[in-house]
């Protein structure tokens, strides 16, 4: 297994070469994602969002019944889907993002469900809730958003649950943005992590070639992918982001795992499910992703108290 993985490390250069230069913010400011259609609290519980609110919830070890008034940090949030969701079981929910056109519908959406759910414009580098003068502090001023009314900073900018769903994999470092967001989790809180798995996304690596072939510019990707301008706009970010990205990176259930150790975490967990202390079980669960294109998978694991 090692030596087919880094059989893709030239292939994964050669794809990073063709996207000459990553615009992710630039990106999901055109393309907010998810951009899930919102007009009640029951479209939090879609069939889809709420298969993958349940995976969430496994790989933090708790249930719905235990969010009640815990605090939450949803790191790069996007349309905030996830946040709202923590919010309607009651917890304190605080989200992140770097595109402010994501943000602004996360505030939209929770306003019209009337939840008490915190969004600021911010990144992995520079988020920070202890109120420091730290670079982006000046921005959260500006967004009204002053350290006491951020939900977390009555516990020293520590969470009960950090998640970072489908975020990492486009941020310029990966691990060390993981290890920012896992400094921010209370001692016996939890923190799940959703990523581009590096065998189980081949095929769309190999789709993401062929259309970046001979392009930089996101936008001419995403006309070349055919989906339709007037398209739901669910279907068409899904498009954008699953193809046209510039930023992606891809991971293995033993890199994320090394991560989770290294920051503090034991009894890690991951959907779909494997045992994490058999080497063997790895072995055949990442080469059933592979076979079955199975390319994101969730982890997640409880901090040291």
């Amino acid at each position: 297994m090692q030596q087919h993985l880094m059989g893709w490390e030239s292939f994964e250069k050669k794809v990073a070469s063709m996207i000459k230069n990553p615009e992710t913010k630039k990106f999901y400011e055109a393309h907010p994602y998810p951009s899930q259609k919102i007009e009640s609290a029951s479209d939090l519980h879609a069939r889809k969002h709420e298969e993958i609110m349940e995976r969430i919830l496994f790989c933090l070890d708790t249930d719905k019944k235990e969010i009640g008034n815990k605090t939450l940090l949803d790191a790069g949030c996007g349309t905030g889907e996830k946040s709202l969701y923590f919010a309607m079981l009651g917890a304190k929910s605080t989200g992140f993002d770097i595109s402010k056109s994501s943000i602004g519908i996360a505030r939209a959406n929770a306003k019209k469900l009337g939840l008490d759910a915190k969004f600021i414009v911010d990144s992995f580098e520079d988020f920070n809730m202890e109120g420091k003068e730290i670079h982006g502090m000046e921005e959260k001023q500006k967004q009204g958003m002053k350290g006491n009314r951020l939900h977390g900073m009555g516990n020293n900018g520590k969470y009960d649950f950090v998640i970072c769903i489908g975020s990492l994999h486009h941020s310029a470092d990966p691990k060390g943005n993981f290890m920012r967001m896992a400094s921010l989790v209370k001692p016996g809180g939890s923190m799940c992590a959703g990523l581009y798995h590096k065998c189980g996304r081949v095929r769309t690596k190999i789709k993401r070639m062929l259309l970046w072939h001979g392009e930089s510019d996101f936008e001419k990707v995403i006309a070349k992918t055919g989906i339709w301008e007037g398209a739901p706009k669910t279907a068409y970010a899904n498009v954008a982001d699953r193809l046209a990205s510039p930023r992606e990176s891809y991971h293995t259930i033993g890199e994320v795992k090394s991560w989770f150790e290294d920051a503090g975490f034991n009894g890690m967990k991951t959907y779909p499910e494997a045992n994490l202390d058999s080497k063997k079980d790895v072995f055949m669960k990442e080469l059933e992703w592979l076979a079955g294109s199975m390319g994101f998978f969730f982890m997640g694991g409880k901090k040291k108290a």
